[in-house]
C-alpha cells in the first residue's frame, strides 16, 4: 500500500487536477468548481468504497486529491467547509463523508469551519436533470455560523453542481461574496 491508503500503481494511474473550466451558467451562486479527477477508475472506486464499505480512513485518499487540487488553483489560503451529509445518509453510514475529509485538510493545516447543516432527507439524485435535482435540494441546507467573505466547499462527486449551487445560495444569503466548489470527481457528460 502507498502512503494515500491506495497502492502506488492505483495512485499513478490518477495525476489530477484536471483542467475543465467549470463556471456552470445555469448557477446564480456558485462561482467556479474545480475537480480532481474524472468519477471513473480508481477515483470512482477509492470514492464508493469510502462511502459505501465502511472504509473510512480513505478519507486520507480524497483529502489529499482535494489537497493537491486547492494547491493547483492556488485556493490554499481560503477558508474551507463541506457539503453535509442528509440524516439519512449519515444513519446509513455511520459518519459525515465530507466533514471527515474536511477534518484531515485541517490536520494538514487548513482553515476549515462547519458552516452548513442538512435540515432534510435529500433522496437519490442518479438520473436526474439540474432542474430536477435543484427541487430536490432546495431548502435542505441552512447556515450554522455566518460564512466568511470568500470560501471553498468541497464535495466528493459532481454530476449537474446542483447541490454545490444551492449550499453556495445559502452561504450567499447569510453573507458570502465568492463561493468556490472543489471535487474529487466530475462525472463526465
Amino acid at each position: 500500500m502507498g502512503s494515500e491508503g491506495i497502492c502506488e500503481e492505483c495512485a499513478g494511474s490518477v495525476d489530477g487536477p484536471i483542467i475543465v473550466r467549470d463556471v456552470p451558467s445555469h448557477s446564480a451562486h456558485l462561482d467556479m468548481v474545480h475537480h480532481f479527477w474524472w468519477y471513473e477508475g480508481v477515483v470512482e472506486r477509492v470514492i464508493k468504497l469510502y462511502k459505501y464499505s465502511d472504509r473510512v480512513k480513505l478519507r486520507r485518499v480524497l483529502a489529499s486529491w482535494i489537497f493537491k487540487t486547492l494547491t493547483y488553483f492556488n485556493l490554499l489560503d481560503l477558508p474551507i467547509t463541506w457539503v453535509p451529509s442528509s440524516y439519512s445518509a449519515l444513519k446509513a453510514r455511520g459518519f459525515e463523508t465530507m466533514k471527515e475529509v474536511a477534518y484531515e485538510l485541517r490536520n494538514m493545516g487548513l482553515e476549515v469551519y462547519e458552516i452548513l447543516d442538512c435540515v432534510g432527507n435529500v433522496p437519490p439524485q442518479v438520473g436526474l436533470s439540474f432542474r430536477e435535482r435543484m427541487s430536490k435540494v432546495r431548502g435542505k441546507y441552512r447556515i450554522l455560523m455566518p460564512p466568511p467573505p470568500e470560501i471553498v466547499i468541497i464535495d466528493d462527486v459532481y454530476t449537474t453542481g446542483a447541490t454545490l449551487n444551492e449550499c453556495a445560495r445559502v452561504m450567499k444569503s447569510a453573507g458570502a461574496k465568492h463561493v468556490v466548489g472543489v471535487t474529487v470527481a466530475r462525472v463526465k457528460t
